[in-house]
């Protein structure tokens, strides 16, 4: 680099970066060390002190910290905040340390600090006030959110601009080195394209989790709410639909929610009868307030039970219930409402009273036992009785519609 009568050369090797041929740093996993020249000469001496780097989600060095030589506490280097097209902030002012030979004490002032890796991780070249981002490829220039170079596989991507960065959305996505990628694959919590994945065995020798190849229209829930759908050739889809994670989902799946309308809604009717053994058989509706299969669904009347009587009854009912789901809202589903319950009943009655029950229902083929749904139910009964009883129910069929649209059938007896 040529700036006036000054000539700086930096070579790099392997992550081992040289000034005018003498050591500045080497990265370590967490950060890198800081080598600081003591002495020249053919065999030149250094002194090494290791930094560590915060980085976040995108891989931008938000934070650079060290030992404090003097007090032996941990002392903050390098700050950085960015704007999300990599603009950093200006008002934040960062500590450093002086160099002291004596004390062992190697670390220069920070604002000559050459590791100038920050935003994805990657190398700011602030030579002759570029102020550009080296992604190997191509150089980037966070001050306008485009690529200074144009994209030499933009016959490719033809929807994008071929100055575009990260698809326009570089809150979830990056540019690993500005060409253009093949796969999709994902990094903790990031998705981004891949260049060099060809394949999930080529993704996990990487340490990374394979995602899609474009073909499968691969779908997951945005940050924002929305449904992203990941296509070919880098191409993808946001909807403006809700989905789970969004904020009227949050408030609606939050368990104050839950708890104040429950998750699902029953309306049945029954007759009953027995001294000491008895016999119900009762049919009804339920709406399914959340969960993928949320919709309103018939009972036929093929649920019965089998209970122990304290006392005698013989009357028809007509109850309204309210359930909860114990389990995760994601396993709310059509299924989970069939199967075996335990329940306990009492009914007060002579001619017109009414009847109550709390049952325990398994969650159909749910095999976790924190999935299961508890009902309430109370209503009037026509009949005559005063009994308790306790009790054995299956629930075998349930046949409705989605909100979604789709028509769905539950049947316990059929092979799952």
């Amino acid at each position: 680099m040529t700036n006036g009568a000054n000539i700086k050369t930096t070579d790099y090797l392997d992550g081992f970066q040289y000034n005018q041929q003498l050591l500045e740093f080497f990265p370590h996993s967490e950060g890198y060390v800081k080598a600081t020249t003591l002495s020249l000469g053919n065999n030149p001496n250094y002194a090494f002190n290791y930094v560590y780097n915060y980085t976040d989600h995108l891989g931008n060095v938000r934070l650079s910290y060290a030992k404090d030589p003097q007090t032996g506490n941990l002392k903050i280097l390098d700050e950085s905040h960015y704007y999300p097209f990599g603009l950093k902030h200006q008002e934040y002012q960062a500590s450093s340390f002086t160099t002291n030979p004596i004390q062992g004490i190697i670390i220069a002032p920070v604002a000559n600090n050459p590791f100038k890796y920050k935003y994805n991780g990657k190398e700011f070249q602030d030579e002759l006030n570029l102020n550009l981002y080296d992604y190997g490829a191509r150089n980037y220039d966070p001050a306008i959110g485009r690529w200074m170079n144009i994209d030499p596989l933009a016959e490719q991507s033809r929807r994008w601009s071929p100055f575009t960065y990260a698809l326009n959305n570089p809150v979830y996505f990056i540019d690993p080195d500005g060409m253009e990628g093949t796969d999709w694959v994902q990094k903790n919590n990031l998705i981004y394209w891949d260049k060099n994945i060809t394949s999930p065995e080529q993704a996990e020798t990487q340490g990374l989790t394979y995602i899609s190849d474009g073909t499968d229209n691969y779908t997951y829930p945005s940050v924002n709410g929305t449904e992203v759908t990941l296509g070919e050739n880098g191409n993808w889809t946001e909807s403006s639909t809700e989905v789970e994670g969004g904020l009227l989902s949050a408030i609606w799946n939050h368990p104050l929610t839950r708890l104040i309308t429950g998750d699902k809604i029953s309306l049945n009717y029954g007759v009953s009868g027995g001294s000491l053994f008895g016999a119900s058989i009762s049919g009804g509706l339920d709406i399914i307030l959340r969960g993928p299969d949320a919709g309103v669904y018939f009972d036929p009347g093929n649920t019965g039970s089998l209970d122990a009587v304290f006392g005698a009854e013989i009357d028809g009912s007509f109850t309204f219930g309210k359930s909860y789901f114990t389990g995760d809202v994601s396993q709310m589903t059509l299924d989970s409402t069939i199967g075996s319950s335990m329940h306990v009943e009492g009914v007060v009655a002579e001619g017109v009273g009414v009847k109550g029950s709390i049952s325990i229902c398994e969650a159909g083929n749910i095999n976790s036992i924190n999935n299961r749904w508890i009902s309430i139910n109370i209503g009037p009964v026509a009949g005559g009785g005063l009994a308790g009883k306790l009790g054995v129910e299956w629930s075998n069929t349930r046949v409705g519609v989605g909100f979604d649209g789709k028509v769905r059938v539950a049947n316990a007896l059929e092979e799952k």
